[in-house]
């Protein structure tokens, strides 16, 4: 399913690598509440990841 363009909401590219808001959600949302990735039974070998 597509939206039209007028209809889409995107944040701005500085969201995706700027390295203070990246610092902020680390410290301000990240490190207080768990972040599920998935289940272990996902995971088939050591080093593999999502």
């Amino acid at each position: 399913m597509t939206a039209p363009l007028e209809l889409t909401h995107a944040l701005a590219p500085r969201y995706y690598i700027d390295p203070e808001i990246f610092r902020i959600e680390k410290d301000g949302l990240l490190a207080r509440t768990w972040q599920f990735a998935g289940h272990v039974s996902q995971i088939e070998n050591p080093g593999d990841f999502f």
